[in-house]
């Protein structure tokens, strides 16, 4: 609820390396991400909580993400080198 509210400021929470944890909280945490967004209740104009989830490009792990990724935007940023 305080995530949706008009007058609040922006929140961004960060999740950074979900390639180190184990694949079943990686799984956990995606589909809690997949029922936020997915909140009939909720517009994308309301939702005032965004998420920022780095990760290495391992397949398991886009392949969790596809189902939630048309919800909201995302991009790819290549390392320096292929395993980065």
């Amino acid at each position: 609820m305080v995530a949706t509210l008009v007058d609040t400021c922006k929140i961004i929470c960060i999740f950074d390396a979900l390639d180190e944890c184990c694949e079943m909280d990686q799984r956990r945490l995606i589909k809690k991400l997949q029922a936020f967004y997915r909140q009939p209740s909720l517009s994308t104009e309301e939702i005032c909580l965004k998420f920022l989830v780095t990760s290495r490009l391992y397949d398991e792990i886009q392949d969790h993400f596809r189902a939630i990724t048309d919800f909201f935007p995302h991009m790819h940023i290549k390392g320096e080198k292929q395993n980065d």
